[in-house]
């Protein structure tokens, strides 16, 4: 069964998932290793490691290459193959002017060696990030080179020309939302292209399946990409008389967090027992390693040193804890390894910020008020910690958009 239009991007590309895995010697079929089926909202496909019983999902629909090359990733690792062939699955036009990785470094055009004779040893992307790169639209002034710039260290070259192709690149409002998108990416997410990346550690590929599921401790809420897990009930929780007083934002603590089954045990029984709190994980298992901070936990209770000691020794395994792995950096006050506390912002901290922004240009406000509300038919004003440091930077930056290239 083929199942098309896997991903689209903002380059249309079109993707076959069996394609992709009989490529990587994976057959797909009834009597094959890899069956393949289709959940009944028609939004994600499961794909099953019949050897081993091991399965994943994969979204249908996404506008993030980097989800797109995650998933990838995570299939071949479903069946213990890594991705060798990639660069043989880019369009014709790219393998036909680069039809080995290997390569490339002889493969750049003069152009870019006359351009660039000092960097012979970067690659043809790092020379179009240098100054090869030539938009059709020349940026006008520094906040919009820094725009151009900030794209190409997230896209490929032809991406970013497809996305002059279909919009009016400089738009304010447009460019605005996704310049506040790409600031609060860099906070939360590795660069890969900068060679960040979460790749090389432990990693348990179906952990998704076991946090999309309610057990007599806590139920799932589906939300946004996160499953929360959260107990049955605060008023007969074992820890309700320390509940928060009205009006008090919940604190909340951020995990450099492995994907591990025994981790999600232990912390249901943590927040369903022990403490007045509730947590957020990942709905996919590819975005354990696309973002710093995979697990939040957020406290309707002061968070105290008790707490904070008795989550440092949860954590102060490796089984658990990525930081103890490789560098894993975390936004907040990081009492312990792995870990960092912040504020939950609150509506008038949104909107305060929002006024700054409006001060300097409105479009801009609008943008990052569109991305700091909810979503449906009555957005209201809401912002996670990230957000508000997006925020912050991204109003540091509008002044440049009064200074000429």
């Amino acid at each position: 069964m083929y199942f098309k239009n896997w991903l689209k991007l903002m380059e249309g590309q079109q993707f076959s998932i069996s394609n992709f895995l009989s490529q990587n010697g994976i057959q797909v079929g009834p009597n094959a290793q890899a069956d393949l089926s289709q959940s009944k909202d028609g939004k994600y496909i499961f794909v099953r490691n019949r050897q081993t019983g091991k399965s994943l999902s994969v979204p249908i629909a996404s506008a993030n290459t980097n989800d797109f090359e995650a998933a990838k990733k995570n299939m071949l690792g479903l069946f213990g193959k890594q991705n060798n062939q990639q660069p043989q699955q880019q369009s014709p036009q790219n393998n036909q002017q680069q039809p080995n990785n290997q390569q490339q470094p002889q493969q750049q055009s003069t152009q870019n060696n006359q351009q660039q004779p000092n960097n012979q040893q970067q690659s043809p992307q790092n020379n179009q990030q240098s100054g090869g790169f030539q938009p059709p639209v020349p940026p006008k002034n520094q906040l919009e080179k820094l725009y151009l710039d900030m794209l190409l260290q997230k896209w490929k070259p032809e991406t970013v020309l497809q996305m002059f192709q279909n919009s009016n690149f400089y738009d304010p409002y447009n460019m605005y939302k996704k310049l506040f998108d790409l600031i609060y990416d860099n906070i939360r997410t590795p660069n890969k292209k900068a060679g960040e990346h979460y790749d090389d550690v432990p990693h348990q590929w179906d952990i998704d399946q076991k946090t999309a599921k309610s057990t007599k401790l806590v139920k799932v809420s589906d939300e946004g990409g996160w499953h929360f897990r959260i107990p049955y009930s605060w008023d007969k929780h074992p820890r309700a008389q320390a509940k928060l007083p009205d009006g008090v934002k919940e604190g909340r603590i951020s995990f450099a967090a492995l994907a591990n089954p025994q981790l999600i045990d232990i912390l249901d029984d943590y927040v369903a027992n022990k403490r007045l709190a509730y947590y957020k994980t990942p709905d996919q298992s590819s975005n354990w390693t696309d973002r710093h901070d995979p697990i939040t936990m957020y406290f309707k209770e002061p968070i105290t040193p008790e707490i904070r000691s008795e989550l440092a020794q949860i954590f102060n395994n490796k089984n658990f804890n990525r930081a103890m792995h490789k560098n894993n950096p975390l936004t907040g006050n990081e009492f312990a390894k792995g870990m960092a506390e912040e504020t939950s912002p609150t509506k008038e901290n949104v909107m305060d910020m929002v006024q700054k922004i409006k001060a300097v240009s409105p479009a801009a406000a609008e943008a990052a008020l569109f991305h700091m509300s909810t979503r449906g038919a009555n957005p209201r004003p809401k912002a996670s910690a990230g957000q508000m440091t997006a925020a912050q930077k991204f109003l540091s930056l509008l002044p440049l958009a009064n200074k000429p290239v």
